[in-house]
């Protein structure tokens, strides 16, 4: 069976168990670093090795203990980092139109010079680099604290179902706002732009790419939509929703059942078939029946309701630098990286 890997974005940590399930369908979930070489093990969690790989798009090399000792101040003022965010005016991020064009006509003007066009385009390009990183980098502080948070929570009742278990048998007293609080996510929709920014320009703009075939994954209802919106917008023509796929837990009861979904010749039929399809990266007549069987055989084994959802588009014709880049970034960057072509196609899903 060929190797297919889920690219993970925007987020570039392995914290909690959000994406796990993905490991039912996928070899690899792959997560994009900010910097090479960082210890990860402590992110790592129920991801083994096996599991879970980091990929380091645009290594800092010599600037690396630079930017390091960078980050560690920022950890220094942990409590201000969403509000530094939130203000963020960083080039590229919050800019104008007239920046924009601004900054467009300074590429031309670059790409124009004879002399010193390569060494101003690279200055940019590291320049874009840098900030990503950063923000990335607030972005990982971000979710470590909202981890802390929800396992501070997740302690708090445990405790209450402990002390109150036996009331509980005849009435239901649990304290209202202790579970209003349990199912709270907080979010800040500006950090997670910034952060959606910050990705596609470290993945596109870094000088290594995937090598296995790949789908890129998302839990980001709102940036999958918009990737969506963009491509029509760029070729005049729908994108290809191909299927939501149902995939059970990684735990039930406590137990892991990585390795039961997919037991006998007419599971690993069906996960070969649907798995072929999209390395192929082209339209293939029986892609939903083979869902259909996927998706039965899951029901068959795990309840419906306790399943996340993958919700799969294909993006034909369009390479996945240039969609990523159009919809989130700014498509004259694509020239600094100076790779700008139509490409196979990209096929995303986002996973609730």
């Amino acid at each position: 069976m060929d190797p297919l890997e889920a690219i993970i974005f925007p987020q570039t940590l392995p914290i909690g168990a959000n994406f796990l399930p993905l490991v039912h369908f996928f070899d690899t979930l792959v997560y994009c670093a900010p910097v090479e070489g960082e210890d990860q093990d402590e992110f790592q969690g129920k991801v083994d090795d096996n599991h879970c790989r980091y990929f380091s798009p645009a290594p800092l090399g010599d600037d690396r203990e630079r930017f390091l000792s960078l980050v560690q101040d920022l950890e220094g003022k942990r409590d201000h980092y969403a509000e530094q965010l939130g203000h963020l005016s960083l080039a590229g991020f919050t800019q104008s139109r007239r920046e924009v064009e601004e900054t467009k006509g300074a590429i031309i003007t670059d790409l124009l010079r004879p002399k010193d066009s390569d060494d101003s385009l690279q200055e940019k390009k590291m320049q874009i680099l840098w900030q990503a990183r950063l923000v990335l980098k607030l972005g990982e502080m971000y979710d470590q604290q909202q981890q802390s948070l929800q396992d501070d929570m997740r302690r708090v009742l445990d405790q209450e179902n402990s002390l109150f278990g036996e009331l509980r048998q005849e009435e239901d007293i649990s304290f209202a706002f202790t579970r209003q609080l349990s199912g709270v996510t907080q979010s800040n929709s500006v950090l997670e732009e910034h952060r959606l920014k910050a990705w596609v320009r470290l993945f596109v703009l870094g000088s290594a790419s995937p090598t296995v075939p790949a789908v890129f994954v998302t839990s980001d209802r709102r940036g999958l939509d918009y990737l969506v919106e963009k491509f029509e917008a760029i070729t005049n023509k729908e994108s290809e929703g191909l299927t939501v796929l149902l995939l059970p837990p990684w735990e039930q009861d406590g137990v892991n059942n990585e390795n039961e979904i997919t037991v006998g010749p007419n599971a690993q039929e069906i996960l070969v078939s649907l798995r072929s399809a999209l390395v192929v990266g082209k339209s293939d007549d029986n892609w939903e029946k083979f869902a259909q069987q996927w998706n039965d055989l899951i029901r068959s084994r795990c309840p419906e309701e306790d399943c996340s959802r993958l919700t799969l588009f294909r993006f034909p014709k369009i390479s996945a630098n240039n969609l990523l880049m159009q919809a989130f970034g700014h498509s004259d960057e694509l020239s600094i990286k100076g790779e700008v072509d139509n490409g196979p196609g990209m096929i995303a899903g986002v996973l609730e």
